[in-house]
């Protein structure tokens, strides 16, 4: 197997040890198993974008939703709305924020399929429209009040030592990595993005694979956007900024191709959990919160630019066999 190809597939565990390696040299705290159960809860509503996103970008077509940030906060919005003024059961406020953002998801499908705009210009205009309607939910105000102390059981409620919000999200990244390996859909997803040309040419239906990726990346966001209202108690509609980035910058530290066609569900998880060790360490270390930015963006940077030198890298060596 190439240099490159081992780079690429196993990126994200290959990351996800080095970052533990250094925190457990750093301080023992880090280790500890209810620190490392706080990374994986905490993780949660990042997981689940990054689920869906990485199912968006192995679509192909420069696949990417940047609206998932927003669609958090309209999810946010609908779970809160719908417990404090509706009294809905805790089911169907989860259902409502996964329906209504899953619809949000199938517009963006819509417009890239049917109305042929690129997914970064499509999903900037829903980025800004579900903004806009988790803003107007409540008059631009939170749901601070209202909500039964009951819906608090989704983000606080444990099997064991174990966190539900910890359980929903790998076994979310589980199934889409069975849906990838192991159905028809996944087939169809990593042609598709492998090739549209070619897969549309051997009878599969591009358009529909792509648009089924695009909503359920839009139904993981509203299922994110529920969890976070259990976990703060409040419905924030400027909740979500910069979500997309992480989801985004998870997906590419696991593994998966920005081109498409390649990618992995459980090379996200680690991309994830990544992302949760390097911010708990950080706040371990007490580094404020701008510095933790810099800081993921310089490890984001370098997770894309491995796999590219890593490639120039196999490159060269393939060249100097031939020469030889």
């Amino acid at each position: 197997m190439e240099l490159k190809t081992i780079i690429k597939k196993y990126s994200g565990l290959v990351i996800f040890a080095f970052v533990f390696l250094i925190g457990a040299i750093w301080t023992p705290v880090f280790i500890q198993s209810k620190n490392i159960l706080d990374i994986v809860q905490y993780s949660c509503e990042t997981g689940l974008l990054a689920a869906g996103m990485t199912l968006v970008i192995i679509s192909g077509g420069s696949g990417i939703d940047l609206s998932v940030g927003s669609n958090v906060a309209l999810g946010c919005m609908i779970a809160a709305s719908t417990q404090a003024s509706m009294r809905f059961p805790t089911f169907l406020s989860v259902l409502a924020a996964i329906m209504v953002c899953g619809l949000i998801g199938a517009l963006n499908g819509v417009l890239i399929t049917k109305g042929k705009l690129q997914p970064f210009v499509a999903t900037l205009i829903t980025m800004i429209g579900a903004r806009a309607l988790a803003l107007l939910t409540n008059g631009g105000m939170p749901i601070s009040t209202g909500i039964p102390e009951s819906y608090r059981i989704i983000a606080s409620g444990k099997i064991g030592p174990i966190y539900y919000t910890a359980v929903i999200w790998i076994v979310m990244i589980v199934m889409v990595d069975i849906i990838l390996k192991n159905t028809k859909f996944g087939t169809d997803l990593i042609a598709t993005g492998g090739n549209a040309e070619a897969a549309y040419y051997s009878g599969i239906e591009v358009n529909k694979v792509r648009f089924i990726a695009y909503t359920i990346c839009g139904m993981l966001a509203g299922l994110a956007g529920a969890i976070l209202t259990s976990r703060l108690m409040i419905g924030e509609p400027r909740s979500g900024y910069g979500y997309e980035l992480l989801a985004i910058a998870s997906v590419v530290m696991g593994g998966t191709s920005m081109e498409g066609g390649r990618g992995s569900a459980l090379g996200t998880m680690f991309g994830v959990l990544t992302l949760g060790a390097i911010k708990n360490l950080l706040n371990v270390a007490n580094v404020n919160m701008f510095m933790q930015q810099v800081v993921q963006g310089i490890v984001v940077l370098l997770a894309i630019l491995v796999p590219i030198f890593t490639g120039y890298l196999n490159e060269r060596l393939s060249n100097t066999k031939i020469n030889a």
